[in-house]
């Protein structure tokens, strides 16, 4: 798989933003993984918004993979935000009961803003 599109955003460069593969799942799940590991700006404000707009197919492996990302983040202090997730995603996440696990914001521009007012 190749690079995964993303770029920094901020007033400073410290959020990530990273685009999510149309489907996430198997064959996805470890390239997001290890993007994230790589990109991820190594300082004390870096955030990440995975940009979820154009994922149509997310398996149970691909659900792992965000508990996975968070929790990297988690241990990085980076806050993390899903941005333009699809009403079929977040109703899959609904069901799973993982959507107050997750901050989610309907558009990118508005997760990178409460990411940047947050840093």
């Amino acid at each position: 798989m190749e690079d995964l599109p993303h770029d920094l955003r901020g007033q400073d460069g410290q959020i990530l933003v990273l685009s999510l593969p149309k489907a996430l799942n198997h064959l996805t799940a470890d390239p997001v993984k290890a993007a994230v590991r790589r990109l991820l700006p190594k300082r004390d404000d870096a955030a990440l918004v995975l940009d979820c707009r154009d994922v149509a197919i997310i398996t149970s492996i691909g659900i792992a993979t965000l508990l996975q990302v968070q929790e990297q983040c988690d241990d990085a202090r980076a806050p993390m935000v899903l941005a333009g997730v699809t009403p079929p995603i977040r109703k899959m996440l609904a069901m799973l009961r993982l959507d107050n696990k997750f901050k989610i914001e309907d558009d990118l521009d508005d997760a990178v803003g409460r990411l940047d007012r947050a840093a």
